[in-house]
């Protein structure tokens, strides 16, 4: 749900399918579907995102491997493995990099 701002979401594999959330508009993406959020606002933005499931069955919570250079550029290398050790992923994309090495 878009408290604030306007969001981009886009879902797919590849984002192929995408909409702009509007303050207070609502949109469900299924789980194991991958799915995208980019603030697209001109100032900081609130989005309200509810993850369900079992943790140990339900663990499609993933980041751009980018998003771990950010956060490591602003806040120190340290933070990045601490977040990998409380769970975080920085894998999207890097999943099929070993299956283009193979071919």
């Amino acid at each position: 749900m878009c408290l604030t701002g306007r969001w981009l979401i886009q879902w797919g594999d590849h984002g192929e399918e995408s909409t702009v959330l509007e303050h207070l508009d609502l949109i469900a993406v299924p789980p194991t579907v991958t799915r995208r959020f980019e603030n697209i606002s001109e100032q900081d933005a609130h989005l309200l995102v509810i993850v369900q499931g079992e943790r140990d069955k339900f663990d499609d919570i993933d980041r751009d491997p980018v998003t771990a250079e950010k956060i490591a550029a602003k806040f120190g290398n340290e933070v990045v493995v601490r977040l990998e050790a409380a769970g975080w992923k920085f894998s999207i994309g890097r999943e099929h990099e070993t299956d283009y090495a193979k071919a």
